[in-house]
């Protein structure tokens, strides 16, 4: 699925996404749409990982979880099951991310604060960034999201 969200680099690869798990609530589609557009959508298509099209309003579908979730410092990432028609928000306790750069035009490399924050920004929402790299040589971003000092159990 992460590999969903970067299909638009084509040259570029997801080398690791752990994600470690802790909790997925699921929501319909006309729920979703119904919050994002205060109406009744009752045409709803999937446009892409993370986005759905209600009645020709899009959506990304994270804006949701943020307004479910709100009280949710778990909240790690959003995605679409088109199977189930659902918006799947999922909670996690930390997420290791690694992507290997290729060309100069890749927005993820130029710098580490920047990639790490696009990063965070689709698949550790309300995690903290605790390490980032961008090691030149390799051309590898690094980044690690945790719960920082508000971890608890």
């Amino acid at each position: 699925m992460t590999c969903l969200f970067f299909s638009q680099f084509l040259n570029a690869k997801v080398l690791k996404d752990d994600f470690f798990f802790k909790s997925e609530n699921s929501y319909s589609f006309s729920e979703v749409c119904k919050t994002l557009t205060n109406r009744e959508s009752p045409l709803i298509e999937k446009v892409s990982a993370d986005t759905i099209d209600c009645m020709g309003l899009k959506k990304n579908v994270i804006e949701f979880c943020d307004l479910k979730e709100s009280d949710n410092v778990f909240l790690a990432r959003a995605y679409i099951d088109e199977e189930k028609k659902s918006v799947k928000c999922r909670s996690g306790r930390s997420v290791i991310f690694k992507w290997k750069c290729e060309g100069k035009n890749d927005r993820y490399c130029k710098d580490a604060d920047i990639g790490c924050f696009l990063v965070k920004e689709k698949l550790a929402r309300n995690l903290k960034l605790n390490h980032k790299a961008l090691d030149k040589k390799s051309r590898t971003l690094s980044c690690y999201f945790d719960l920082g000092k508000m971890s608890i159990d």
